[in-house]
């Protein structure tokens, strides 16, 4: 089974899991357009209108946006004023969407199918590292009392292996925060230098199944889409290939 599709509007286009799609959740996960983006800072003046066009479509009256900054902070929408920064959100009301942002880090979304509980979550390789998914499920199982059997676990379009390419210092964090991962099968030496040496390819959807599956996920509830940000940048924005300007692709969940 196909593990999301593409649906087109008028205005825009957005991927939704296939998993998902049964529970009452809304899952929508917006691709780039000329005038869709949700960046705070870049084009500013498009990410009203995206807004605008979001509610609309989806019957939204709410949406709730952390500001990001590579943390492993997590938060809930009812506290998510009370913090300066988030990478995380845990959806503990119903009719109040939330969104979250990328351009190369994966998009991450949690559902318990149980408890109709849901989390949505920007890592970054900071974000990895610091593990803010392992994170965020434990605080759903600590203090919502999900089983990890119950959780359906959604990896959206992220830069992939290939186009990930690292140092040795940002590897040797990957390794010391990773100890109980064998890393030659996440991390893999290439031909390519830089000015800092050699570089190195990381596969952080492949190391997050790992740790998906060392929490108790079970494999047939993990859905990765295998969107490379990159390799498809004409659909997502990407912050390797663009830079600063790059603008931000939209991740939307809401419990209905």
């Amino acid at each position: 089974m196909e593990e999301y599709k593409i649906i087109e509007t008028n205005e825009f286009s957005y991927l939704v899991f296939n998993a998902l799609e049964k529970f009452d959740i809304l899952n929508a996960i917006i691709l780039r357009k000329k005038y869709i983006g949700f960046s705070r800072t870049v084009e500013s003046e498009i990410r009203e209108k995206s807004l605008r066009l979001i509610k609309e479509e989806f019957n939204i009256t709410n949406i709730v946006q952390p500001h990001q900054n590579h943390t492993d902070i997590i938060t809930t929408i009812s506290d998510i004023n009370n913090v300066k920064y988030s990478d995380a959100v845990i959806l503990d009301k119903k009719q109040i969407a939330t969104l979250i942002v990328t351009a190369d880090c994966m998009p991450i979304i949690v559902y318990d199918k149980l408890k109709n509980i849901a989390a949505n979550i920007h890592a970054g390789w900071r974000g990895v590292v610091n593990k803010i998914t392992e994170k965020t499920i434990n605080k759903m199982i600590k203090e919502y009392n999900s089983k990890p059997e119950n959780l359906i676990v959604c990896i959206g379009p992220c830069i992939r292996e290939k186009n990930f390419l690292v140092n040795e210092d940002v590897v040797n964090l990957y390794k010391e925060a990773f100890k109980d991962e064998k890393s030659e099968e996440y991390i893999k030496k290439t031909n390519q230098k830089n000015e800092k040496g050699i570089n190195y390819s990381i596969d952080n959807a492949k190391l997050m199944i790992s740790r998906l599956k060392k929490i108790g996920i079970n494999l047939k509830n993990i859905h990765d889409c295998k969107i490379c940000t990159v390799e498809q940048n004409k659909d997502w924005y990407s912050y390797r290939v663009e830079g600063k300007d790059s603008n931000r692709i939209g991740i939307i969940l809401m419990i209905k």
